[in-house]
């Protein structure tokens, strides 16, 4: 999503800030607030219509898992890494990315076909998220593949085969993926 050029990395061209959204991650002491908050438009064009999204982690643990609280007193989610590292007892940072590349696809072609006047009885979606090693050996996510399998109570047609040409198109969470995010890390360390 192309931003406003003010939501942009300090030392960022202009380019760079219009092509990537920034995405913020704050790192905060323990004992500070965790309480998630939704602030205001910066990152985004003044007619994106959408909100930055704050969202707050917490040590659950005292290991790797961290309690993620979302905005408008949605459910909260443990993360956790897998064993030996950590103790397993939520999904992964990756899976968490998988499934929200596979959610927000899921819910571009849902729209997508309803707005064709396509009824659609049931989405199914599986996702795998494949990892490599770059070229220092770190473990990377090499690929993600999503397979969507939804339930419509008609045919192919052509309303369906245009929604095949747009909906990827209209997911925000891939194309920012494919595109590559820029990445704005603060670390405050208590004095």
């Amino acid at each position: 999503m192309a931003s406003d050029g003010k939501g942009g990395n300090p030392g960022s061209s202009s380019d760079e800030s219009s092509e990537n959204a920034a995405l913020n991650l704050l790192i905060t002491p323990i004992g500070a607030n965790p309480e998630p908050v939704v602030t205001g438009s910066e990152g985004f064009s003044k007619d994106s219509g959408r909100n930055d999204i704050e969202i707050k982690l917490e040590l659950e643990d005292g290991l790797y898992g961290l309690r993620v609280h979302f905005p408008n007193d949605v459910e909260t989610l443990l993360v956790d890494e897998p064993e030996p590292l950590g103790k397993g007892q939520g999904p992964s940072a990756s899976g968490v990315l998988g499934a929200a590349v596979a959610s927000c696809l899921s819910a571009s072609l849902l729209f997508c076909l309803r707005k064709a006047h396509i009824e659609v009885s049931d989405i199914n979606t599986s996702v795998t998220v494949s990892f490599k090693r770059d070229e220092k050996g770190k473990l990377r996510i090499g690929g993600i593949k999503v397979n969507l399998s939804p339930e419509i109570d008609s045919g192919p047609s052509a309303r369906m085969a245009r929604c095949m040409d747009l909906f990827e198109d209209f997911c925000v969470v891939t194309q920012s993926v494919r595109k590559g995010i820029d990445v704005d890390v603060t670390v405050d360390v208590p004095a």
